[in-house]
C-alpha cells in the first residue's frame, strides 16, 4: 500500500508504533516524515531517501537501528529522542550534509559505521554514560576538529576516527586502550593523544628496563675497574686492605724495588 505513496514529499504516520524494515527505503522525493508514536524502527527503514530533510521522532524510541537513515544526504539535522539508548550499525552513515554534536544522556552505544562520511559533523561530545564505540563510527567525518570522550568509555576501536583529517582535540580517559588506526589519517591529532594506557605502560616498562641495565652495566664497570686496580697492586708486591668508616683503604705492603 505504502507504494502508492512512493513519490510523495510529506508522511506523517499518527498512531503508527512500527516501521517495518525498508519501508521507505529509497522513496526519493521524500523530505518529511513524523512518526511521533513509533517505538520501533526497522532496519534500513529510509535508506537512501535523498531528498529527505525533516524528521521527527518518537520520544519512546529506545533505537536507531541498522541503516535507518544510511545515504540520507540531504538530512542536515535531527533531534534525537531523549530515551535513545542505542544508535546501530550504519545508522547515518553517508548523510553527508548531517550536523550534531551532542548525544542524549540515555545513550549506551553507538554502532560501527554509525556516522562514517557524516562530512559535517564538527565537534562530537558523548554524555558520561556512554560505553562503547563502534568501529570506524565517525571515520572520514572531514570537518571534525574536537571530541569529548566520556570516563565510562574504555576502549577506542578500530579506526574510531580515521580519515578526520582535521581532528586536533581530543579528551579522552588516561586509562583507555586504543584498537588498530584509531586515529590514521589524523595528522593534526598530537602524538600524546594517539597513545593509550597500554602503550605508556609498555614505553614505562621499557624505559625501566634500560634504566636498570645502564645501572647495571655501571656497576660492571666499577666492579672492573676495582679489580683491574687490584691486580696492578698485586703484581707490584702484597696488599692490604682496611675499611675504615665505610671507606674501604688500599695498602701496598712491599712494593718491587722498594727495600
Amino acid at each position: 500500500l505504502l507504494w502508492k505513496f512512493k513519490n510523495a514529499r510529506v508522511i506523517k504516520l499518527l498512531g503508527v508504533e512500527s516501521i517495518d524494515d525498508g519501508i521507505f527505503a529509497r522513496f526519493k522525493r521524500l523530505e518529511t516524515i513524523e512518526i511521533p508514536s513509533a517505538s520501533k524502527i526497522g532496519h534500513r527503514a529510509f535508506r537512501s531517501c535523498s531528498s529527505l530533510t525533516n524528521v521527527l521522532l518518537s520520544s519512546s524510541l529506545a533505537e536507531i537501528p541498522y541503516g535507518a537513515f544510511d545515504g540520507c544526504e540531504s538530512l542536515a539535522k535531527i533531534d534525537l529522542p531523549g530515551g535513545v539508548k542505542a544508535i546501530g550499525d550504519h545508522a547515518f552513515q553517508g548523510c553527508s550534509k548531517l550536523q550534531i554534536e551532542s548525544f542524549p544522556e540515555s545513550l549506551k552505544s553507538i554502532g560501527c559505521g554509525a556516522f562514517e562520511g557524516c562530512a559535517k559533523i564538527s565537534r562530537v561530545r558523548f554524555a558520561e554514560g556512554l560505553e562503547t564505540l563502534g568501529q570506524e563510527a565517525f571515520k572520514g567525518c572531514s570537518s571534525l576538529t574536537e571530541v569529548y570522550i566520556p570516563d565510562s568509555v574504555r576502549e577506542l576501536p578500530f579506526a574510531l576516527f580515521s580519515d578526520c583529517e582535521n581532528l586536533r582535540a581530543v579528551r579522552q580517559p588516561q586509562d583507555i586502550v586504543h584498537g588498530c588506526d584509531v586515529f590514521k589519517g589524523c595528522e593534526k591529532v598530537p602524538e600524546e593523544c594517539k597513545v593509550d594506557a597500554k602503550e605508556r605502560k609498555r614505553r614505562a616498562e621499557a624505559e625501566e628496563r634500560q634504566r636498570r641495565k645502564e645501572s647495571e652495566e655501571r656497576e660492571r664497570r666499577a666492579e672492573e675497574a676495582e679489580r683491574q686496580k687490584r691486580t696492578t697492586f698485586k703484581d707490584a708486591g702484597d696488599v692490604k686492605t682496611e675499611v675504615v668508616d665505610g671507606v674501604e683503604y688500599v695498602f701496598l705492603l712491599s712494593p718491587v724495588g722498594v727495600k
